[in-house]
């Protein structure tokens, strides 16, 4: 009896949590219409993007490069949970020089030698924007990261790459996350004037020095902001606002907008065939993940792909792994532990080990990899891996294109289309000349938006991960079936 209850309780709970899923939305029924954008991209392009993210070197992140975090505990304690208590810790003067010698030795001219080697055509570069500009009591090293992204422009275009500029971090953090800078339950980002405002004259600076670099393929301009912790208003007129700036500076750059983690196909109506639409898809941040067997896996990047092809925007996947369980170390955060294990928060399958995993996976990682390569790039306009190298060697495998790549683990043919992104040879680069004149005087721009000091924001943890509707649906289709099963055979047990 009292198994019945709890069962019944827990299938509702599921079903409550399922439906909010479904309910992340993007609500385009407001926007302005008088706004007649010009076309800046096609929605579909016989040009794919086939690359790979930089990821934890501009942007430090633990699970990327662990000891970077760790060398410092000696001497300062615990392991800091991002790089804003990183620097924190460690103090301005330490840490500039901390900082400068990772961003030296992590990533050098012979790792875009490799790339190019490996038939890509594409680098995603995240950046934080205190690399250009800080909030008052900022721990941050503001200036040194851009001396790093202008060598890595020059050496893509040595090797015949193009580079896709990122903003992973903003101003008080755009979702909480470790990959933002700062982790937090209350991200800020739009919330107040001075985020606001920093954050413009950051995107201006940006885009007038590098948005008619010929070698600069795309910039996006926020990476994985938290839709259900922002204000989607407030969201929904940055994004405008953005595409306004792109049409108005006639920038050969693409524009590039991440999809905030709401429904992929939300963005139908929202100002199409002016900016790349950007899903980032993991398989291993939610418990009904974890528990999902390599097929279920599989079906789940099908169901994916037929989202991609339906968002009517030109869509790529900009992040994801070969991971199938969250055992990689600190992935989920400093000290949280794994679900595949029963180390994180919830106890899913203790009696699992995290031991020697991605060698016991090896196949079930090559198997899957293939899947969303090839879907991603049939269904979509290509896609940007997750990411090209880690320091990590606690069971990082399927986050490793480097290593995955040096183990041929990775699928022949790569990539079935194989059409690199054409130069943008045509390109006068007098008027790019002119646009840097112009960079000096964007930090004097008055940006006053009469944006609200407070909003208020709920409650979230962890990462965040982006379930598409129709795995929801059924998903809470056959939890409904069941609590009406039990229910019937509850009601049936008391009258009996």
């Amino acid at each position: 009896m009292i198994t019945i209850i709890f069962t019944f309780i827990y299938f509702i709970y599921r079903c409550v949590s399922r439906v909010n899923d479904i309910n992340q939305l993007l609500d385009t029924s407001k926007l302005d219409t008088t706004k007649n954008f010009p076309n800046l991209i096609e929605p579909i392009s016989k040009n794919k993007i086939y690359g790979v993210s930089l990821g934890g070197w501009l942007v430090s992140e633990p699970w990327i490069t662990p000891e970077l975090y760790e060398n410092i505990t000696d001497e300062f304690g615990n392991i800091p949970l991002d790089e804003y208590s990183l620097c924190l810790k460690l103090g301005k003067d330490k840490s500039e020089t901390y900082l400068n010698n990772h961003y030296s030795t992590f990533i050098k001219e012979s790792d875009f030698e490799t790339i190019s080697k490996m038939n890509l055509n594409l680098i995603r570069i995240p950046i934080g924007y205190w690399a250009f500009g800080l909030l008052k009591d900022d721990p941050y090293i503001k200036g040194i990261q851009e001396k790093y992204l202008d060598l890595a422009i020059e050496w893509s275009k040595k090797y015949n790459l193009k580079i896709q500029i990122g903003l992973h971090a903003m101003p008080e953090s755009q979702n909480g996350f470790d990959n933002s800078g700062k982790t937090t339950d209350n991200p800020k980002w739009l919330s107040n004037r001075k985020n606001v405002r920093l954050s413009y004259k950051i995107i201006d600076y940006v885009l007038l020095k590098y948005g008619n670099n010929s070698n600069v393929h795309s910039i996006q301009v926020v990476n994985e902001p938290l839709g259900i912790k922002i204000n989607q208003k407030r969201l929904i007129k940055f994004y405008s606002d953005m595409i306004e700036k792109f049409v108005n500076l006639k920038l050969s750059a693409k524009l590039v907008f991440h999809d905030a983690f709401y429904n992929m196909e939300s963005f139908e109506n929202f100002y199409p065939n002016t900016y790349i639409l950007d899903h980032h898809l993991y398989e291993i941040f939610t418990d009904w993940q974890i528990n999902s067997n390599l097929q279920e896996h599989l079906n789940h990047v099908d169901v994916n792909g037929e989202s991609l092809s339906k968002t009517g925007q030109y869509s790529i996947v900009g992040e994801f792994s070969g991971a199938l369980t969250d055992c990689t170390k600190y992935i989920n955060g400093v000290g949280k532990g794994s679900r595949w294990d029963g180390t994180f928060y919830n106890q899913v399958h203790p009696e699992r080990t995290c031991k020697d995993n991605d060698e016991l996976m090896k196949n079930d990682i090559k198997l899957f990899l293939r899947k969303q390569f090839y879907t991603y790039e049939e269904k979509g306009n290509g896609w940007i891996f997750w990411t090209y190298k880690t320091n990590n060697k606690n069971n990082s495998l399927g986050w490793d294109f480097k290593r995955l790549y040096e183990n041929d683990m990775l699928p022949d043919p790569l990539m079935r289309y194989n059409n690199k992104i054409k130069r943008d040879d045509e390109h006068d680069e007098v008027e790019h000349r002119k646009t840097l004149k112009k960079v000096e005087d964007v930090f004097d721009i008055d940006y006053d938006l009469g944006i609200r000091k407070t909003i208020k924001l709920s409650k979230s943890g962890g990462n965040a991960i982006k379930s598409t509707a129709l795995i929801v649906l059924v998903d809470c289709y056959i939890c409904i079936f069941l609590v009406i099963i039990f229910a019937i055979f509850f009601i049936n047990y008391l009258t009996f």
